[in-house]
């Protein structure tokens, strides 16, 4: 590759490089180019590290592994989805303790979660360059799990949607794109596969957990038999005497200690590429 450097101006040279090769070239054969540029900018011998395949010597097992941990991560994050599932059955159990509280009102539940995950990946995003990858996914499985076990042992509807909504979305966020990010690392040629593994396995979750909850809230498939009629509306319920309200605890439990197992596989598994410092 032929470039002209000598005579032009670092900056605007700088603004005319239209591949990663250029950069690389630049940045090794022009003195100009420095430790102090490299931490005003994103390094571009870096990026063009992490468009690179495993080198000899590089451990492709590191990032199986942290594809594996993509993929229970997802699994766990399969929760969100499958508020239409359970909403019946806890909408139920809160009324056990609130006769206020209706479908209509548990409905804003999903939407907040949503939104919530929106913001907070930018968050989860952020991080991933910033801290250990272990410690977001610990971070990101503790603001699943807990709020699961904790909603288990209250029947306060207010408190039931911070932190089913605000927490479990805060923990989507930050794990979402955790350990897609460092797998891209390990397999940056297989973007697209890797992305379809891993994001395969959220929707799968979902699948998964809506047939656990069921089995577990309501083995027996009883129909709810309590009538609300408000205006036009009609909402069917659970009695608070029926055993799906009484089951509604321990499904949440049982959900929480699942996804904390997950958490702790993902935990393990998840790597960063470590890239060899530059030598000029």
């Amino acid at each position: 590759m032929n470039i002209d450097y000598k005579n032009q101006n670092y900056l605007e040279m700088k603004s005319t490089f239209k591949s990663t090769e250029e950069k690389l070239f630049f940045a090794e054969n022009d003195d100009r180019f420095d430790t102090r540029e490299e931490e005003k900018v994103p390094s571009v011998r870096s990026s063009a590290r992490e468009s690179v395949d495993l080198q000899p010597g590089e451990s492709k097992a590191k990032g199986i592994l942290c594809v594996v941990s993509g993929m229970l991560s997802q699994g766990v994050l399969g929760i969100v989805p499958i508020w239409g599932n359970v909403n019946i059955y806890i909408t139920s159990y809160l009324r056990a303790a609130d006769s206020t509280v209706t479908m209509e009102s548990t409905y804003i539940v999903f939407p907040i979660t949503i939104t919530m995950s929106a913001f907070c990946m930018l968050l989860g995003s952020y991080l991933i360059e910033k801290i250990n990858p272990r410690i977001q996914m610990a971070l990101g499985g503790l603001c699943v799990s807990l709020p699961l076990l904790i909603c288990s042992f209250t029947t306060n509807y207010l408190l039931f949607v911070f932190l089913y909504s605000v927490i479990i979305g805060l923990g989507f966020g930050l794990l979402y794109m955790l350990a897609v990010r460092n797998a891209w690392q390990f397999f940056p040629s297989k973007k697209g596969m890797i992305s379809g593994i891993i994001m395969s396995c959220y929707s799968i979750g979902a699948i998964f957990w809506i047939f656990i909850s069921k089995a577990i809230a309501n083995p027996d498939n009883i129909k709810p038999t309590d009538v609300y009629v408000v205006g036009d509306k009609t909402e069917y319920f659970y009695s608070a005497d029926s055993e799906v309200v009484k089951n509604v605890p321990i499904m949440l439990r049982t959900l929480a200690i699942i996804y904390a197992v997950m958490i702790v596989g993902a935990v393990i598994c998840v790597n960063k590429r470590v890239f060899l410092p530059y030598v000029r």
